[in-house]
């Protein structure tokens, strides 16, 4: 493989941008919850927030307010655009809710990783459906597929046995996601 042949898929929320500590933030300071980021063991957060209703829970993805308070990973910055700039073709795929994404877009990934091609983002729920060599994503619905799958680890996946399934990789930490891509690049 060659960079520029090797398509790297990459999902936004938990990623490449810190949204669970955003919006667990968000909520204990509206509702009075002591929630903390490693309380939330499933892909469910409303489980973390018992007493509040869907609605409540995931409020904030659809306000632009909360949407300016979710940060990047300052090594995602780092090592996205190095794997860009050595030539990786490299596409977020994300199954931000619509109302999200705008707010998203504009205050989280124009923002801070201005260097990823706008035609490069693709709203897809099915990330199966995309073409890709690897999927770094934190969501185990997604890691399954017909790519290699790079696990970003977090609370709410260390349930996941990755160690059971062919091609998929626990990943802790950007520089290790960049490592990994090129070692599987030189095998």
């Amino acid at each position: 493989y060659r960079p520029q042949d090797f398509v790297i898929a990459c999902d936004m929320d938990d990623t490449i941008e810190y949204l669970l500590p955003a919006w667990i933030r968000w909520l204990n300071a509206k509702y009075g919850y002591n929630t903390k980021y490693a309380d939330v063991t499933d892909w469910r957060v409303r489980l973390a927030f018992p007493g509040l209703t869907d609605d409540q829970v995931f409020e904030p993805l659809h306000l632009e307010e909360f949407w300016k308070t979710v940060e990047p990973m300052w090594d995602a910055v780092y090592y996205i655009k190095k794997l860009i700039d050595e030539g990786f073709p490299f596409y977020i795929v994300t199954s931000s809710h619509p109302d999200s994404v705008l707010p998203k877009f504009t205050h989280v990934l124009y923002k801070y990783f201005p260097f990823i091609d706008k035609h490069n983002i693709i709203v897809a729920h099915k990330k199966q459906m995309i073409h890709c060599d690897v999927l770094i994503d934190d969501g185990t619905h997604n890691i399954v597929g017909p790519y290699i799958g790079l696990l970003k680890d977090t609370p709410h996946n260390r349930w996941f046995k990755e160690k059971d399934i062919k091609n998929i990789y626990r990943v802790y930490c950007w520089k290790q996601i960049y490592e990994k891509i090129h070692e599987i690049i030189d095998q």
